[in-house]
């Protein structure tokens, strides 16, 4: 096969402006004015008919497939799919539209993608290329679940991409990892951060003067590195730490100009050194435009961590299954003492019902102190998988809900969320591509919104426990499923049974107890094969050290 660009149909979604512009043919994208100049743009440029733009929703399915079909029509075939539509905005009024677009719109797409252009079904084999960021390469609380969508597209393109699959389908799937890139993507219009203290206005930060503190590394290092990459005029980093920090301003003057970013050591607890500071910027600049209080320490909470679980908390159990749910209240009551366990009948993917679990949680018992993140579904089929992108992601939510309630900058009094991710986040294969996606979207999210700065600042822990592969029903044949339908779900059971140690429920559980008494905030950690729980940690770093070299500089 051939894999050079003359001669092919290229469909590209998101393309009506930013980084799919740069490739021309079939345009699909929900800006129609856009769209139509730039097919017109190309056509005037490279001849008639060499492009076409299609209107686009790429969370509609209806318009996404009519787009796929309306270029086989009209083309004959599509060659490659570049999979680039996405945005980047995690205010809460946007994020659940980011996770759509970003991940199952790309997924939809690709299975789409997948299923015209397969070998083994009459097709004639292509390409499918998924855009990603450097966003999913590292770790940043600055936009958490932008990251983790980004991770997911890395992941579930790895997996549907292997190479044995690929011998099958004939199509190659591959990931692109853009920088920060000169787009819309990235202008004050379209930026959103779920913490309403990051305005879209200061992650831009073009042509402002910006002074922040506690920003020699962490939370308040990535909002500088970005506030550069956006123009900023300079940016005056106060930090404690002398060593680090005269080491990032030099780093920083060195990739974007002299005289860009300098360091100021500064206690911020002395109002001498902080007003000395703030003087000396705006003796240097003539003002200051922007001022980011990042600066911060956690709170002593050594009387949440000693607490037992099971013995000394109140246990809010939150299923959709009303049956189960009930038969277990009554069973930890039984054992346990009166009101110690309590069912809620919740679709985690319902906000109404989470929240009012939350609040009834809240008005009951005074507050929250742990939130654990379980609920989840590994069943990849073309009229699940959908859903299993839904609850599988339901955690941000719940993860977003749980930091309102706890946050100590905001008069909680702190706590922990431990997020349940798996092995499948870590590991690659084609069967469940989607749910391997999905986890690696939750550890890579909850290592970023757990960043220890971050916890600092607004008292609550967040970090990730993978499990391997365990007794429950989620690995059973009634409740698999794959993309391929060659794939059943009772072959998938018996490899399963086959080929992976299946461990046992107490040996998870004992794990979660374990870890939530020794985690640190944005750590990771892993219970498989029935061994003790293990800090993972510092292997998840180096690998995001390794991948982060390609973004130096």
């Amino acid at each position: 096969m051939s894999y050079e660009w003359q001669g092919k149909v290229v469909l590209i979604t998101g393309a009506a402006n930013g980084i799919g512009a740069g490739v021309h043919i079939a345009i699909l994208d929900v800006d129609e004015t856009t769209g139509v100049a730039f097919q017109n743009e190309l056509n005037a440029q490279f001849g008639p008919n060499r492009s076409q733009f299609y209107p686009c929703d790429v969370t509609n399915d209806e318009q996404l497939f009519s787009g796929f079909n309306s270029v086989v029509d009209d083309q004959g075939s599509i060659d490659v799919v570049i999979n680039n539509a996405a945005i980047m905005n995690d205010s809460p009024s946007f994020y659940k539209k980011e996770i759509a677009i970003n991940v199952t719109a790309l997924v939809t797409s690709t299975l789409k993608a997948l299923k015209l252009m397969r070998i083994d079904e009459g097709g004639k084999g292509g390409t499918v290329i998924n855009i990603s960021s450097i966003a999913g390469l590292h770790q940043s609380s600055f936009t958490p679940i932008y990251c983790g969508t980004k991770a997911a597209v890395i992941q579930f393109s790895n997996c549907i991409g292997k190479e044995d699959y690929f011998v099958r389908t004939g199509v190659r799937v591959l990931t692109v990892c853009f920088g920060a890139t000169a787009t819309s993507l990235c202008s004050p219009a379209k930026l959103g951060s779920l913490d309403k203290n990051f305005t879209p206005e200061l992650m831009y930060g073009a042509d402002k003067v910006v002074l922040i503190t506690g920003a020699a590394n962490g939370i308040g290092a990535c909002v500088v590195v970005l506030a550069l990459q956006e123009e900023a005029k300079h940016i005056a980093i106060l930090d404690i730490d002398e060593t680090i920090g005269v080491a990032f301003q030099e780093k920083l003057n060195k990739q974007h100009g002299v005289g860009k970013a300098k360091f100021y050591r500064v206690d911020v607890t002395s109002d001498e050194q902080l007003f000395a500071a703030f003087e000396s910027v705006v003796a240097e600049h003539g003002g200051i435009d922007v001022v980011v209080n990042n600066a911060g320490i956690m709170n002593d909470m050594s009387h949440i961590y000693k607490k037992e679980i099971a013995i000394n908390f109140h246990i809010a159990i939150l299923d959709i299954d009303e049956t189960v749910g009930v038969a277990f209240q009554d069973e930890l009551n039984k054992q346990y003492g009166v009101v110690k366990a309590k069912f809620y009948r919740v679709d985690v993917t319902n906000d109404e019902q989470l929240f009012a679990a939350f609040q009834s949680v809240v008005a009951e018992h005074g507050g929250i102190d742990v939130v654990i993140n379980n609920a989840a579904i590994m069943n990849d089929m073309p009229h699940i998988y959908k859903k299993e992108i839904a609850i599988n992601t339901a955690l941000v939510t719940s993860t977003l809900k749980a930091i309102e309630l706890m946050r100590v900058d905001e008069g909680g009094k702190g706590g922990t969320v431990i997020n349940i991710s798996s092995v499948a986040g870590l590991q690659q294969t084609y069967f469940t591509p989607i749910y391997c996606g999905t986890k690696a979207a939750v550890l890579h999210f909850s290592s970023c919104i757990g960043q220890p700065d971050y916890a600092a600042k607004i008292g609550v822990r967040v970090f990730t426990l993978c499990f391997g592969v365990t007794a429950t029903a989620l690995c059973s044949a009634e409740k698999l499923g794959s993309h391929d339908k060659k794939f059943t779900p009772e072959n998938m059971y018996k490899a399963v049974e086959a080929k992976m140690y299946i461990q046992k429920l107490e040996s998870a559980a004992k794990g979660m107890i374990e870890v939530y008494k020794h985690a640190k905030s944005g750590s990771t950690w892993i219970a498989t094969r029935d061994l003790p729980v293990r800090d993972i940690t510092g292997n998840i770093t180096r690998a995001y050290q390794i991948m982060g070299e390609f973004n130096d500089g």
